[in-house]
């Protein structure tokens, strides 16, 4: 059991034995040469939807940081680099109604992008093309062949004209 002495106005703890003090030492000495985490690491996540030449887009971007940990002994820092995700895509009609269910808050700038991606869908009239004078564009194309024998040089060539 340790023993209290009063000096100088200040209370010490003394180990009473030999063995307790090296018991002490030896705790002491673990104690400053482990790693002790001085910073919890942490998740986070963050979507965004932004318009895009009349395309809405999402970004989705994750993060995890590792925890940092500190050893007395050797002033070690530890910090592992943190891991980030990011994602880019166009955005679903589904997308933003999950967006909108957890941002009640946002739903009126959602229904904005929702209306963008809903006019933004309809299909483009297609468009006909007629080539009324064909042979006055340019002469046919011409195609030539090259067969080569066994030994790499050039056996022959056929020419053929496509119409």
């Amino acid at each position: 059991m340790p023993v209290a002495a009063r000096t100088d106005n200040r209370t010490t703890t003394a180990p009473t034995t030999l063995e307790a003090a090296a018991k002490d030492y030896r705790e002491l000495l673990t104690a400053i040469n482990t790693m002790r985490p001085i910073l919890a690491g942490s998740e986070w996540a963050r979507v965004s939807f932004q318009v895009l030449d009349g395309k809405v887009v999402k970004t989705a971007l994750w993060g995890k940081s590792h925890p940092i940990s500190y050893r007395f002994a050797d002033r070690h820092v530890e910090a592992p680099a943190p891991e980030i995700d990011f994602s880019l895509s166009l955005a679903t009609e589904q997308d933003l109604l999950n967006a909108r269910e957890m941002a009640p808050t946002e739903s009126a700038k959602i229904d904005v992008l929702l209306r963008t991606l809903r006019e933004g869908q309809q299909p483009e009239k297609p468009m006909r093309i007629e080539i009324v004078n064909p042979k006055e564009l340019h002469p046919p194309d011409r195609v030539i062949s090259i067969k080569r024998d066994d030994s790499g040089k050039m056996s022959h060539a056929i020419q053929q004209s496509i119409t």
